[in-house]
């Protein structure tokens, strides 16, 4: 009932893969459940977000290397969306290609032929390629960052696809990106108090402003109510506000 012989042996997870480096990748397609399970093909599940999308569940295993074991997770749309469905289909394609050897410029009917899954996505599953990775979008308030798949390396154009394809691996010594925390301060304008003995650069009328000639409130409507005028120090200048520049923060 348990046999602990045959469970896979405890490995320490590596980490986030630095990008630019490039790794060997399995693909692996994970069932639907029935109740997601798309009616275009049983092994594609109905997206929760559009239910005109139909999308492949894959997990892409790391399967030598520094970073063997890591997983990179994915949906794919290939029925659906037309743009969504297009990147996803070009993906595919070219892991294809790199899993069998195919040069993408080759249109020959042998390199067709190699291409051709026969329309089930079963046949994609377990298909090892070289891939360059990068990281996912980075927003703030994620718990990870999270690899991708950035480029399938190409046979014959390519020139560290052999090397991959051989178990090797380049990591480079990229930093890995740091996730900006979230702002939860009041935003610009907030609660803010209106000083009118600072210059803030404000715009609008205070209808009950006092002009004080003590202070250079550059950034002040000109026509301010209820001022009261001191002829110990002059006239208020007019041309106040013409300098003022907002304070956009």
């Amino acid at each position: 009932m348990l046999d602990l012989n045959n469970a896979a042996k405890q490995s320490e997870f590596a980490g986030v893969i630095p990008k630019n480096s490039m790794v060997k990748l399995r693909l692996e397609i994970r069932p639907p459940s029935e109740e997601k399970q798309s009616n275009e093909h049983p092994a594609l599940f109905v997206s929760n977000s559009n239910s005109n999308n139909h999308c492949l569940d894959i997990v892409f295993h790391v399967i030598a290397g520094t970073y063997e074991n890591n997983k990179i997770y994915s949906n794919l749309v290939v029925v659906g969306s037309e743009m969504a469905s297009a990147i996803s289909t070009r993906l595919l394609r070219a892991i294809v290609e790199g899993a069998r050897g195919i040069n993408q410029d080759d249109t020959s009917d042998v390199a067709n032929l190699a291409r051709d899954i026969n329309n089930d996505p079963w046949n994609l599953d377990n298909l090892e390629f070289a891939a360059k990775v990068g990281y996912e979008k980075i927003t703030a308030g994620d718990k990870y960052v999270k690899n991708k798949i950035q480029l399938v390396l190409r046979p014959g154009i390519d020139t560290e696809y052999q090397q991959i394809m051989g178990g090797g691996e380049i990591i480079t010594e990229e930093p890995i990106p740091e996730i900006p925390t979230l702002d939860n301060g009041p935003g610009p304008g907030s609660n803010q108090t209106y000083n009118p003995n600072q210059n803030n650069g404000n715009g609008g009328g205070n209808r009950n402003q006092t002009y004080n000639p003590n202070h250079n409130n550059q950034g002040q409507p000109q026509n301010v109510g209820r001022q009261t005028y001191n002829p110990t120090q002059g006239q208020p200048s007019q041309g106040q506000g013409q300098n003022g520049q907002p304070n956009w923060t």
